[in-house]
């Protein structure tokens, strides 16, 4: 169980998982599910195939962000990685980054408090955070303020 995360309500928690090659040695299969709280009825959210991972549930738990090869699993490896949202169950995928190489990579997502969601982009130049919006539109990024390596966003409410 990797990085697991309550749910709004506390009743659920979603993680992620991997699968590694007895003969390579190498992951080749992450896949995000959600368990009660209680440890019952454990549900697989995304096919291993999908190298599933670094998954946040929305404000009002209707939604699951998470990225596709967590850094975790292949921080190192030149693969491509995408932000998609999803219902708990299963349904309702979508994609909200489109890279198509390695060079420019979007992971690492939480949601925020407003339902917007906050991530890594990692491209040759770095690392910056970044803010989307939970449907993909309006991607911008977060000025870095003299950083240059920034990573694991995640949002304070003010009190």
């Amino acid at each position: 169980m990797n990085a697991p995360r309550w749910s709004p309500d506390g009743s659920h928690l979603v993680f992620w998982t991997d699968h590694v090659n007895p003969d390579t040695g190498q992951v080749d299969g992450t896949s995000v599910f959600t368990i009660r709280a209680d440890g019952s009825e454990p549900q697989q959210v995304t096919p291993q195939s999908m190298l599933a991972g670094e998954c946040d549930w929305s404000p009002d738990g209707t939604r699951l962000v998470f990225a596709t090869h967590p850094l975790l699993a292949f921080n190192f490896d030149p693969v491509v990685s995408n932000l998609f949202t999803v219902r708990p169950d299963g349904s309702g995928l979508q994609q909200l980054t489109h890279s198509t190489t390695p060079n420019d990579r979007a992971t690492q997502p939480r949601f925020t408090p407003d339902g917007r969601i906050i991530y890594t982009r990692v491209t040759p130049g770095g690392r910056t955070l970044w803010l989307i919006g939970a449907d993909g539109s309006n991607p911008s990024p977060i000025p870095a303020s003299g950083q240059r390596i920034r990573t694991h966003g995640d949002w304070q409410p003010t009190a």
